[in-house]
């Protein structure tokens, strides 16, 4: 019985839920197992007091949500508001689970591998790093470019959860779990492979302005082991699949912004080659998978959802058997008056 109604409770959420809840149990672990003087409630007042603006949107919005379903707690509207306001709800943990990884990275100490991808990128081009090639063509009409482009990735990757909303149920639904499943997996390898990136770690011969020298000044940016994979990479390959699968009217915008953005990735310094690279593998991967874990989660809701509208009609029919045998007896005794 536990356990029919522990399935019954799962059986409500969707896969991105499932996944953020997960990602909570793994950071939990982590600081408890890993840091003697936090916890992850303390990271939680932390980022709560510290949210920077887009955290604090997608709180905003989630919190909307919610309020729409109060005043309007029935038919399409609330459908609308309640989907919306549970994704919205498992970005804001993503959100949240990039500052817990990062600040476990610098609590913990973990040390920083940056040499071991400058090496390996070192053997994919010829002795020299890949933004050192393209330094003859550095200029700043084009940093200033895609320093833009890639800012702009976070827009799209928001606004994303929109136009798949837009697209139907299922389009946004595994929009969300792919780019969740992508996020928590890259925090994951965050943490097993931290690094910071060429743009804090080698040294080039040329300067570069833009977001490049913004990210430069410690007053503007604080450096955090997020390299690799590169997931401005993954989430890139996450909309480019999913826009062209439930939205083609859209794909023509975002395929030149997937190309340019991982372009930006590389031109401005921020990411190594293997960073992207992985950050590709990471979402083909993810996105295959999800399609399939989505489609079987769909199985085992119906599933349980029949099992448990069975169920109910049981527990409300007669017992045919006691009732046959009350009537047996009845004609026993001559009483032919009821009927079963």
């Amino acid at each position: 019985m536990i356990w029919k109604s522990f399935m019954k409770v799962i059986a409500r959420l969707e896969v991105h839920e499932i996944l953020s809840l997960l990602m909570l149990g793994i950071l939990t672990l982590l600081y408890e197992l890993g840091l003697k003087d936090e916890n992850l409630g303390d990271e939680i007042i932390r980022v709560a007091v510290s949210a920077g603006p887009i955290t604090t949107t997608i709180a905003l919005l989630m919190v909307l949500f919610f309020v729409v379903l109060i005043f309007v707690p029935h038919g399409r509207i609330a459908e609308h508001a309640k989907l919306l306001a549970r994704v919205m709800a498992s970005f804001l943990v993503m959100l949240f689970s990039f500052e817990a990884v990062t600040h476990f990275i610098t609590a913990k100490g973990l040390p920083i591998k940056d040499a071991a991808l400058q090496d390996w990128d070192s053997f994919l081009f010829g002795g020299k790093q890949p933004a050192e090639w393209l330094e003859p063509i550095n200029n700043h009409p084009l940093t200033l470019f895609l320093s833009v482009i890639y800012l702009a990735w976070f827009a799209f990757t928001y606004g994303t959860i929109f136009l798949m909303w837009w697209s139907g149920r299922r389009a946004l639904l595994e929009y969300t779990a792919a780019a969740l499943m992508t996020f928590y997996i890259g925090y994951l390898i965050y943490i097993l492979i931290p690094a910071f990136g060429p743009i804090f770690t080698y040294t080039y011969s040329t300067s570069m302005t833009g977001l490049t020298a913004m990210m430069m000044d410690r007053n503007i940016f604080t450096p955090v082991a997020d390299a690799f994979p590169s997931l401005h990479t993954g989430i890139s390959v996450i909309m480019f699949i999913l826009v062209r699968k439930y939205s083609k009217r859209w794909f023509l915008l975002y395929s030149p912004v997937v190309v340019l953005v991982i372009i930006s990735t590389i031109y401005l310094r921020i990411h190594y080659v293997i960073d992207v690279i992985a950050g590709v593998a990471l979402a083909l991967a993810t996105a295959w998978l999800c399609r399939k874990l989505i489609v079987r989660w769909e199985k085992l809701q119906e599933s349980i959802q029949y099992s448990g509208s069975v169920a109910n009609r049981g527990s409300i029919l007669p017992n045919t058997h006691n009732v046959l045998v009350m009537k047996n007896s009845q004609i026993a005794n001559g009483d032919q008056s009821t009927n079963i």
